[in-house]
């Protein structure tokens, strides 16, 4: 399976985009919706010990004074170039007591969560008004 992708995700109420090129086993989430990799307001992530079954991306808009947090359960961060005044990149889910990953805290109205296999699915969002437009052919709407 290729992993070479870009996804550009809308907030609900069109407030904010984010833009995840994967290419390979390198992945970068980046502020906006970019063409190329910017200067700044992004993160790299090394995507390699995700399998393509299960490579799960959640995404809250607004939450705690931020534009944004995301989590890419598993992903080893390589570069964080993020404005930590606006966004924050989690790098690991939330685990219950006895220490199992969970994605509780990206099940809010304002949050989604997407896998990104065969480009992408979407387990929770769309009936929040999100856009997601896959470049290589997908397109995900629901007002």
């Amino acid at each position: 399976m290729n992993r070479n992708n870009k996804v550009i995700i809308e907030s609900p109420l069109g407030s904010g985009l984010i833009t995840i090129i994967t290419y390979n086993n390198l992945r970068y989430i980046i502020e906006g919706d970019k063409e190329t990799i910017p200067d700044s307001n992004y993160v790299l992530l090394d995507i390699s010990e995700i399998p393509e079954l299960g490579d799960e991306i959640g995404i809250c808009w607004e939450v705690e004074n931020l534009k944004w947090r995301v989590v890419n359960y598993n992903a080893k961060v390589i570069e964080n170039k993020l404005s930590v005044i606006d966004f924050e990149y989690q790098e690991d889910t939330d685990r219950t007591k006895i220490g199992v990953p969970t994605m509780i805290n990206y099940m809010n109205d304002n949050c989604i969560r997407a896998e990104l296999y065969d480009n992408i699915w979407v387990r929770l969002g769309l009936d929040n008004g999100y856009q997601i437009d896959a470049i290589n052919g997908k397109f995900i709407e629901n007002n």
